[in-house]
């Protein structure tokens, strides 16, 4: 421990003597004059080492990353943590409906959303998309989206029917190569997502996989999940 110096002695001693005898509120109001903001500051600090210790201590990994564009919520992902069978105490689910992309517009709300979409692609953190048809198919050529003949099998496409979607491929620079692939999944009519109203307005949502996701099963069990009818 670190002693303190004569002066500072002299100081503390000094304080006392001149508090001695003084009312309650008088040291209170002393306190408040000399000490209060240090202490603030003192305890802030202390509060945010505390937060950051904490959460690096009980982070989770993810189990799932789901995008959901242009919602106007996302449900509980709690709902498919349980539809998983998790053990929450080491894993979770992230939902993130904050991506806003406006039609026609680069206002800086779009502008934000869009540079965000593109950091969490270019960090391996994204398993789903899910959005409105009109924006999804806007942003084809950023080729964000898997070729679903690499995700599911033909069996399993073929099960889907007309809800497989196809879409432009393009090339390293955004031109359009000619050739067409699944890329999306119509699930419009999904009890998950209406219950919980996420696109209320949309005449079309669909349902994409990130081209470089890391959890592809869990991604295909999400598909899963949206289309129970229970």
């Amino acid at each position: 421990m670190k002693l303190l110096d004569p002066t500072q002695k002299e100081i503390i001693n000094e304080q006392k003597e001149y508090l001695k005898g003084k009312s309650f509120k008088y040291k209170l109001d002393y306190y408040k004059q000399y000490y209060l903001i240090p202490t603030i500051v003192i305890l802030a600090i202390a509060i945010g080492i505390f937060s950051i210790i904490r959460s690096v201590v009980t982070a989770k990994d993810n189990a799932a990353n789901v995008l959901f564009i242009n919602a106007f919520q996302a449900p509980d992902a709690a709902e498919f943590e349980s539809y998983l069978g998790l053990d929450t105490k080491k894993y979770q689910v992230t939902y993130d409906e904050t991506i806003k992309i406006i039609e026609d517009a680069m206002d800086n709300a779009t502008y934000v959303s869009l540079q965000k979409w593109i950091a969490v692609i270019a960090a391996n953190d994204c398993d789903v998309m899910l959005g409105d048809a009109q924006t999804l198919n806007k942003y084809e050529m950023s080729s964000f989206y898997m070729d679903l003949r690499d995700f599911l099998s033909e069996e399993e496409l073929n099960a889907l029917g007309d809800r497989v979607i196809w879409g432009n491929i393009y090339d390293s620079d955004q031109n359009p190569t000619g050739e067409t692939a699944p890329l999306y999944i119509d699930v419009t009519d999904s009890k998950v997502l209406n219950d919980n109203f996420c696109y209320p307005e949309a005449e079309k949502v669909l349902y994409t996989v990130a081209v470089n996701t890391k959890r592809p099963e869990n991604a295909k069990l999400f598909l899963d999940y949206l289309m129970k009818e229970e």
